[in-house]
């Protein structure tokens, strides 16, 4: 090819000169001589005249003006273009290296006005919108000097945080608690305060990515304060065994989802509420679930158990709690007297945060001739790897029917979290925690606040 594009070269420029018996005329550089007029022209021009031409003349012109004309043309434009990927290399270059430059600065804290010290006033909360108390909040960034930073703290009884002399930028905030979580990106300006705080900025944590299941049971009813958190969860069964002839109940489902660990390991969190359930299984059925459950948790999962749903807790996770009485029965804790009032004292920080005090009051209701469970689990002491959030004296039944007040158990623990390393959380309540109109503010307060616990 380069052999051909040479000879083609020579021969362009051999027609430049007219061959005659005159003196030859030359063409300036970047001309080319119309064989016919004898007149040096632009290349271009040349090309179209010998075009022109050589269509008229059906001659040799048109070949020699067409080679003339686009040897000269594309390397006169071949120069040019690569003139333009001088330039358009200098273009973008400058212009990536601006954009770079920018974006960089931008992340970097560079802001209007220079990079220094603002603050951050924020509030986190549920998906319904209710304050979230006791949640971790961490703060990561660049500070002015290009370093890497975070801060990290704990939300007050309002669900408020608050941070001070943090450099201005492009930050990155998440508020954490239990299994809920939510990230957004905040700017701080130097000098200036960023509201996290009002109804429409307050950072609420998502709960899109995190499945619930529930087993309904005939003495609790967390679904109500499930739904109230604007939680979306699913019922995987009940404690009711179906009625011969008739049928009815979901004891049967429930079985089945707590007999399956691969169909538990689809849920985040588990709740099994107060009910007849244990007293529903045969033994066999009672060992399968028993070994469900604790591999449920050794994956990181959390379980919530409450009040006569104890059994469960007992078997999988016997030296979490050590129940009243005699633990080889699975009845022998239920010997709480109700209706009673427990003024308990909060022992944790987190529940000291929620409450904004250390004491809280515990109702254990009894509604007389619409349940049968006129008395509830009682938990003396906490084992290992136990947290106890609440403890207060227990009123004892002093008779087998419950009717009149016995003894008391001091400082029983009435609301437990129990994780081991590498695992997830299990909870356990004495109470209740169906919304009743009956619960306090404490009640309330607190049965929201175990939700976002686990």
């Amino acid at each position: 090819m380069v052999l051909v594009a040479v000879a083609c070269l020579s021969w362009a420029c051999g027609d430049d000169v007219r061959k005659g018996g005159t003196d030859p005329v030359k063409c300036e550089a970047g001309q080319t001589l119309n064989p016919i007029t004898n007149v040096c022209i632009d290349g271009q021009q040349s090309n179209n005249t010998g075009n022109n031409t050589g269509n008229n003349d059906n001659n040799t012109g048109n070949n020699t003006g067409n080679n003339t004309g686009n040897n000269t043309g594309n390397n006169t434009g071949n120069n040019d273009n690569n003139d333009n990927n001088t330039t358009n290399n200098t273009t973008n270059n400058t212009a990536n290296n601006t954009a770079n430059n920018t974006t960089n600065n931008t992340a970097n804290n560079t802001q209007p006005g220079g990079c220094g010290p603002g603050g951050i006033n924020g509030r986190a909360c549920a998906p319904s919108g209710d304050v979230l108390a006791a949640a971790e909040v961490l703060l990561e960034g660049i500070d002015c000097d290009g370093v890497p930073f975070s801060h990290q703290t704990t939300t007050n009884t309002d669900g408020g945080f608050v941070y001070s002399d943090i450099p201005s930028g492009q930050h990155t905030i998440t508020v954490t608690s239990g299994s809920f979580e939510s990230s957004r990106i905040v700017f701080v300006n130097e000098g200036q305060v960023t509201d996290l705080a009002s109804a429409a900025s307050k950072v609420c944590v998502e709960a899109s990515s995190v499945k619930i299941a529930v087993i309904a049971g005939a003495y609790d009813n967390v679904q109500g304060i499930l739904t109230s958190l604007q939680l979306e969860f699913d019922t995987k069964g009940d404690d009711v065994a179906p009625l011969p002839f008739f049928g009815g109940g979901r004891l049967a489902e429930s079985v089945n989802f707590l007999s399956n660990p691969t169909a538990m390991a689809a849920y985040n969190i588990l709740f099994i509420n107060c009910g007849e359930l244990w007293r529903n299984l045969t033994a066999a059925q009672r060992t399968t679930i028993v070994n469900s459950l604790r591999t449920y948790v050794q994956s990181g999962k959390s379980l919530y158990v409450s009040d006569r749903a104890n059994p469960f807790i007992l078997r999988a996770f016997p030296d979490m709690l050590d129940f009243h009485g005699d633990d080889t029965t699975d009845n022998g804790a239920w010997a709480g007297f109700a209706p009673q009032n427990i003024a308990a004292q909060v022992i944790s920080a987190p529940m000291q945060t929620l409450l904004g005090r250390n004491t809280a009051q515990i109702q254990f209701p009894h509604n007389g001739g619409t349940v049968v469970n006129n008395n509830w689990a009682v938990a003396a002491t906490a084992g290992l790897n136990t947290t106890v959030h609440l403890q207060g004296d227990a009123v004892l039944c002093g008779n087998a029917e419950c009717s009149t007040q016995g003894t008391t158990v001091p400082n029983a623990a009435l609301l437990v979290t129990h994780q081991q390393a590498g695992s997830g959380k299990v909870i356990y309540t004495s109470f209740h925690n169906k919304s009743q109109a009956t619960y306090n503010e404490d009640m309330i307060k607190i049965m929201r606040f175990l939700i976002f616990q686990l």
